[in-house]
């Protein structure tokens, strides 16, 4: 296995070196795609998962060993990692968001009830009111405005 191909050495030691050589990309990545490290017994243990999660783990172990060999491990490790910067960055954003309703959840639920009672002008000044502030608003919005 070329070095590029590698997913990630402890320690360059020669044995660990030629056990890693020895292991398939495939195997690597439903390693990692299934099992957890656990620092103090320096092992991977099994992860309890679901069957859907299971299957899931499965098919990613598959796609991404296909992707790898379709792409070349470069191109395929660039391409790879924009992915997952992409995907952090749409977590934060979901997490921002599920904050910011939990704070207005007071007023959608006016604004909710004016908008059925059919008040929508009342309905639309009450979502125009400002969100309340709550832990980490400012890093929030800061980050938001970033963007």
């Amino acid at each position: 296995m070329a070095d590029t191909e590698r997913l990630h050495t402890e320690h360059p030691c020669q044995r660990c070196q030629a056990i890693d050589d020895a292991v398939p990309t495939e195997a690597q990545l439903k390693i990692l795609a299934t099992e957890d490290w656990d620092p103090k017994k320096l092992a991977f243990t099994p992860r309890a998962m679901t069957q859907e999660q299971a299957v899931a783990s499965e098919m990613l172990t598959v796609a991404l060993g296909r992707f790898a060999r379709a792409y070349g491990p470069e191109t395929a490790g660039a391409r790879l990692s924009a992915m997952l910067d992409s995907l952090r960055v749409n977590i934060v954003g979901y997490r921002i968001a599920q904050r910011t309703l939990a704070a207005r959840a007071d007023i959608n639920a006016r604004a909710r009830r004016a908008w059925e009672s059919g008040d929508t002008r009342k309905a639309r000044t009450i979502e125009d009111e400002p969100t309340p502030d709550y832990p980490g608003k400012d890093k929030d919005d800061a980050w938001m405005e970033g963007r």
